[in-house]
């Protein structure tokens, strides 16, 4: 636990820096001083637990595969960030025996209570699709009341929705809802165990679908993704605050995917192929939604931004940037699979910055002169500063190209993107 603390401030401002905007809905159903077992959906491999748990102010434990703890070293260091293995059938028989032992930790933990994360779906799967929900968490919780007594656990069912596959920079949204109260199926579990367990089972898998945003077909995907970009750059959220609980973007997103699974096959079709139509236009312009939309980004304001945050992001780029690339290359040659991407990159580059930065602190703690240490603390933000004004360069470069077009032919292009949002959102 002392290690979680110590960490809990830098992950936060790593997790901070790897993502553009974290939205964190609807936590305040995670009832205080209760037993609480988070159900959530799993698209990453080691992302969703680590943006979960520096977004939340109490501390939280959560289920891992059980293979990254086979080396005592690393199994030290990751109980101590309070994660719990989980061993899989196909990692074979013998492991599968250790289960019991996290499930009694687990117990252990709901009648101290702990908040403890569970992803519910069983695997880690990068889709916009929720997997039938496994009875893991409704056993963990009878479990427990079956070994403690009669405690007052909650399950809380929540989601993670990423906007892009490889979650790099990407906007993340989170969402939980009202818990389910363990102790109004307690008469039926006395009558029949398994029809408890399935009938929780079977309300957490509803209400976590209310939550997600869920794509019924594979096909559909490129579509729903290309209108919800079109609808985040009309919101055109503000950077800052990174961590915002504006609800608005979340719910537009399960209203493209929900439209689209409920359109019949004709007009899905002209969906499909009026927004491929307009995609193939832009690239056609060298030009981005994001530009055609806000070309009016480009102008001299932008350029004094430009200007002033040249020196500190300089600092940043030779202080931060050789880790950020190491940790892309790194990710690019060992993860096979597109889930483990992103957390290889957020991992590699964490890790390896935060011995580099422990190096500085030494640094200050020899040299003593208040100058120095000032700027070794500052060290983090000048690196946060980087990335976030390459982003804020990146589309100021993207609205100055999009505003070389000719405006007749751009008005055009914001009235096709229109009809395209109209074909899903009519008003």
């Amino acid at each position: 636990m002392l290690l979680y603390r110590l960490i809990k401030p830098y992950s936060t401002l790593g997790v901070k820096t790897f993502f553009r905007k974290i939205y964190f809905h609807n936590d305040h159903y995670i009832p205080k001083d209760k037993p609480v077992l988070i159900t959530c959906n799993h698209p990453t491999a080691f992302l969703d637990p680590v943006i979960m748990a520096c977004m939340l102010k109490d501390p939280i434990h959560f289920m891992v595969r059980g293979d990254v703890f086979k080396k005592p070293f690393f199994r030290r260091i990751l109980q101590s960030l309070n994660m719990i293995p989980i061993f899989r059938f196909k990692e074979g028989y013998s492991n599968i025996k250790n289960n019991y032992v996290s499930m009694d930790y687990v117990s252990d933990l709901l009648s101290e209570n702990q908040h403890v994360v569970i992803f519910a779906e069983g695997l880690c799967l990068q889709e916009k699709r929720l997997k039938p929900i496994q009875k893991g968490a409704a056993r963990m919780a009878f479990s427990a009341i079956e070994k403690h007594g009669e405690l007052d656990i909650h399950i809380v069912p929540a989601s993670v929705n990423y906007t892009f596959k490889t979650q790099v920079r990407d906007v993340v949204k989170y969402d939980f809802v009202k818990p389910i109260r363990v102790a109004d199926y307690l008469e039926l579990y006395r009558d029949n165990a398994n029809k408890a367990v399935k009938e929780i089972t079977e309300e957490i898998e509803r209400r976590m679908r209310q939550l997600i945003v869920h794509i019924d077909e594979k096909d559909d995907r490129e579509v729903v993704d290309q209108v919800q970009e079109l609808i985040s750059n009309n919101i055109n959220a503000p950077q800052f605050p990174i961590k915002d609980r504006d609800i608005v973007p979340l719910r537009y997103d399960r209203l493209v995917a929900n439209t689209v699974n409920d359109m019949h096959e004709v007009a899905k079709n002209n969906l499909k192929s009026s927004a491929t139509d307009y995609f193939v236009k832009l690239s056609k312009y060298g030009v981005t939604d994001y530009g055609v939309l806000h070309a009016e980004r480009s102008n001299v304001f932008a350029r004094l931004n430009i200007f002033l945050g040249f020196l500190p992001n300089l600092i940043g780029m030779v202080l931060g940037r050789p880790f950020w690339m190491y940790g892309k290359k790194v990710a690019k040659k060992k993860s096979k699979d597109i889930e483990y991407f992103s957390s290889l990159w957020f991992g590699v580059c964490f890790f390896s910055f935060l011995l580099f930065y422990i190096f500085w602190i030494l640094a200050a703690i020899i040299v003593q002169k208040l100058f120095f240490t000032l700027f070794v603390v500052m060290i983090p933000y000048f690196c946060f500063f980087h990335i976030s004004y390459q982003d804020y360069l990146h589309r100021i470069r993207q609205a100055r190209t999009a505003s070389s077009i000719p405006p007749a032919e751009r008005q055009l292009l914001i009235e096709e993107r229109a009809r395209i949002i109209k074909m899903v959102i009519p008003s």
